[in-house]
């Protein structure tokens, strides 16, 4: 993220958890305030996915970055024509219209 040209606004992160933390940690100190995680390895997978996850949101929690997920497949929001997720059925022409959408 520190070789982009601007600090992005929203960050979507696709891998498991463990890079996923330090990509949150990085985006705060970048000043990124939110981040949409699409994980593997979390709560869904016991007591050590739940350590994994509550790790994920105190990075969050501690650099002020707001958290979509863990297991978040994206955030759609037609009136900013914003389409971050990984989900096949917004691969069509996104209409702007007055609806949000988080998965």
């Amino acid at each position: 993220l520190t070789a982009l040209p601007e600090v992005p606004d929203h960050v979507f992160v696709l891998t498991n958890a463990e890079p996923e933390i330090d990509t949150v940690r990085e985006s705060a100190a970048l000043g990124v305030p939110q981040a949409t995680i699409l994980a593997s390895r979390c709560g869904e997978e016991g007591a050590e996915g739940l350590v994994r996850q509550e790790r994920l949101r105190a990075a969050a929690r501690e650099g002020g970055v707001r958290l979509f997920g863990p297991s978040s497949l994206g955030v759609v929001n037609p009136r900013t024509h914003r389409l971050l997720t990984a989900n096949a059925a917004f691969d069509a022409e996104l209409l702007q219209g007055e609806l949000f959408v988080a998965s």
